[in-house]
């Protein structure tokens, strides 16, 4: 019976229980004031009217992002991991414990995030994915990036399918190469057509306006489409530009807001698929993405059951 790969350097050793990155409680901290944003808000705004105290006003939401402080420093002392020969297994949970193992096997994906404050620290959120799987079957938030990468590895190495199919055995004694090729590599040139073909602009604008419509009072947002209405014809007015010149003015108008829809959308499309790289290393698949963000996905050949390529018109045109 061979021996499991041993660990890469980075990691701790295996067989004990190893807590998170030491800064983990700040970017669990962010995340929940991200989600409870809005709430605490409302709380701040809405809580100094009447007659209240603005000094208690103030204090209810002070209060409740220490104890969001609180839940995410108790959530980074109770989450331990530990590295075993066939299974990564997580402990979490301060009053109700939660123990999970999650076989090498198992592993469908395996995600490495950076966001810009990631890259600023020198860390990484890693998330460990099943086949078939709803959730997450772990969320490591956050290990420093070259542990992060170091278990990617390790989940590649020891993931692999125990009976290679028919026709791709090596040859005995043979080891897998270890070199990554890079099957496809998107230049900036493609992502910009990427970016002109795309609606990323509109369904953003379209976001924004719903969220607009859902948080600004509705007599607000009448007087300002109405104040902005008489502004524009009256402004249209005072050039004179008659019958035709409306037009012209309106289609101008349209063409505009088309273009800045358009570099909206190359935007959005540069954000997100900036030094976009599909390689294969030791039957798996890796994507890198992203130019603010960046994240790093890996997934095993066999794991893939389908693939489907779709073209718009725009897209066979270009």
């Amino acid at each position: 019976m061979s021996l499991p790969p041993p660990l890469p350097p980075s990691l701790p050793s295996g067989g004990e229980e190893h807590r998170l990155h030491p800064w983990s409680w700040l970017f669990v901290l962010l995340m929940q004031l991200r989600h409870y944003f809005l709430p605490l808000v409302a709380l701040l705004v809405f809580g100094q009217r009447g007659d209240r105290d603005p000094m208690w006003a103030q204090l209810i939401p002070l209060t409740a992002i220490a104890a969001l402080v609180l839940v995410s420093v108790l959530q980074y002392l109770s989450y331990r991991y530990r590295i075993g020969n066939d299974a990564i297994t997580v402990r979490s949970g301060l009053l109700a414990r939660n123990r999970r193992e999650i076989p090498f096997a198992r592993i469908h994906n395996v995600e490495v995030r950076q966001n810009p404050l990631h890259r600023l620290f020198g860390v990484a959120e890693l998330r460990l994915e099943s086949a078939g799987g709803v959730r997450p079957e772990a969320e490591m938030r956050v290990l420093r990036l070259d542990q992060a990468l170091a278990l990617e590895q390790l989940v590649r190495q020891r993931g692999q399918a125990p009976q290679p199919t028919p026709g791709d055995a090596p040859a005995a004694g043979v080891v897998p190469s270890d070199d990554e090729q890079v099957l496809l590599r998107l230049s900036s040139w493609d992502v910009l057509r990427m970016g002109l073909l795309s609606n990323r602009g509109w369904a953003l604008a379209i976001a924004a306006f719903g969220v607009l419509f859902q948080t600004v009072p509705r007599q607000t947002m009448d007087d300002a489409i109405q104040r902005g209405g008489r502004e524009a014809f009256g402004y249209a007015s005072h050039l004179h530009a008659g019958v035709t010149g409306g037009l012209v003015l309106l289609a101008a108008a349209l063409l505009l807001g088309w273009l800045l829809l358009r570099v909206l959308s190359v935007v959005l499309t540069l954000l997100r698929y900036h030094g976009f790289t599909l390689s294969e290393r030791e039957r798996r698949l890796t994507v890198s993405t992203g130019l603010l963000s960046r994240t790093r996905s890996s997934v095993a050949r066999r794991r893939i059951q389908a693939w489907t390529l779709g073209e718009s018109t725009l897209q066979r045109w270009f």
